[in-house]
């Protein structure tokens, strides 16, 4: 199966850590989407461009009366099953509905196709490693997570972990570290998660 259609009880999200500035703009943005085109969230793989986007079209889900809905494309889709699968579960014509379209770098010419067909009343969110390059798209860049500046000693503000916790890419490091680890680092390991979380730069996925 190509094409993997997700009802409006998108998929289970992770919580996300240091991205409430993006989340509310793009919630902005979802429901005055401008040029009438798609909003794309463009990044590197592992930025986070799905877990974002899937967390934006939930906290506006109560705008659509026609549903929101996920599709995530799989190498080798093709158009019309871009088509069939929002056409199933949100291509409500007369009433607003959100189809969010996830990975479509895998199959570019195919999504640009499907949403030439899709109605007008079906709002598309995007996510991606490039634009699709469509009239009116919103091109949204997904940044990495903050990391704590690296110096040699430590800035007196990095000296412990709830000044390097201040940091999302080290908070994030340091929820994930909690769940197979019972004790927090030390102190004498802040330098080392600094030095860790910065190597990774910033990507939640890393």
């Amino acid at each position: 199966v190509a094409m993997v259609p997700r009802r409006a009880s998108l998929p289970p999200t992770v919580a996300l850590i240091g991205r409430d500035a993006e989340l509310a703009r793009l919630s902005e943005l979802i429901a005055d989407p401008g040029g009438g085109g798609p909003l794309a969230l463009v990044g590197v793989a592992g930025i986070g461009k799905t877990a974002l986007a899937f967390a934006a079209a939930l906290h506006v889900a109560d705008r659509f009366p026609g549903g929101v809905t996920a599709v995530v494309v799989e190498p080798g889709s093709s158009a019309s099953e871009v088509v069939d699968a929002a056409a199933r579960l949100a291509g409500r014509s007369r009433e607003l509905a959100l189809l969010v379209v996830d990975a479509v770098d895998r199959a570019p010419a195919e999504v640009r196709a499907a949403l030439a067909q899709l109605p007008a009343a079906v709002q598309v969110m995007v996510t991606g490693r490039t634009p699709l390059g469509v009239p009116g798209e919103q091109v949204w860049p997904v940044p990495p997570l903050a990391v704590p500046p690296m110096a040699v000693p430590p800035a007196a503000e990095l000296a412990d972990l709830a000044g390097v916790a201040q940091y999302p890419a080290a908070a994030l490091f340091l929820d994930r570290l909690a769940r197979v680890r019972a004790e927090p680092p030390g102190t004498d390991e802040v330098p080392a998660l600094i030095g860790l979380v910065r190597r990774l730069d910033g990507l939640p996925l890393a």
